[in-house]
């Protein structure tokens, strides 16, 4: 799927290296529906550390929320706000996941506890 061109140009727009940045973006792990796009890591995986930034952009008004379960083993991360508020209804918020320990996680953000976009995040710490 192609994430919607304000997405991207806000992305671009947002780099030192305009050029790079778009060429970078071809290859990008993008996931979308038709209310949140997330620019995910390369691979599904978090190296290193328990948290990271999704980039989120909002297509329709809302606040943004995610939730996770651990899938190889016990744990969970409740439902809670994806990032400050302050950031206008639509298009970009700050957003990330942080889980408590390493493991494969299933992530679902959801916009006014709608439009579930569930992903598989790796994470090694």
């Amino acid at each position: 799927m192609t994430p919607p061109s304000e997405y991207l140009e806000f992305l671009i727009g947002g780099s030192s290296n305009q050029e790079q940045a778009r060429t970078n973006l071809k290859n990008a792990n993008f996931l979308g529906n038709e209310a949140i796009w997330l620019l995910l890591p390369s691979k599904g995986e978090i190296i290193g550390r328990l948290s990271d930034k999704f980039l989120p952009w909002r297509l329709k008004p809302g606040q943004l929320r995610w939730e996770a379960h651990r899938l190889d083993g016990d744990g969970s991360v409740p439902k809670h706000p994806a990032g400050p508020s302050g950031y206008g209804d639509i298009g970009f918020q700050a957003a990330g996941v942080e889980v408590p320990e390493a493991g494969c996680w299933e992530v679902t953000y959801t916009l006014n506890d709608q439009y579930p976009l569930p992903f598989i995040l790796r994470v090694q710490n």
